[in-house]
């Protein structure tokens, strides 16, 4: 463990449990916004930068031919 983890570990044991309710609600406040920050940081895919995703709306009604599938995408190729 490390030296500041260490140190956290005495101090939270010498703390009273409502104290540390509290602190264990300032940690997952923490965390959350940690894992929000890093989501913010991953790329955007839209619909027209990835022909795979264009084509996603069709699949969701009837099925529909690979060849249909194959001229949705290269329809879509066509617009870039």
């Amino acid at each position: 463990m490390t030296q500041i983890k260490e140190t956290i570990v005495s101090k939270l044991a010498t703390l009273p449990e409502e104290a540390l309710r509290e602190i264990l609600q300032f940690l997952d406040e923490l965390i959350r916004r940690s894992s929000h920050q890093e989501a913010e940081k991953l790329p955007t895919l839209l619909p027209n930068d990835d022909p795979f995703l264009s084509a996603i709306g069709t699949l969701s009604g009837s099925p529909i031919s690979a060849e249909d599938i194959e001229k949705e995408l290269s329809n879509t190729q066509e617009n870039h």
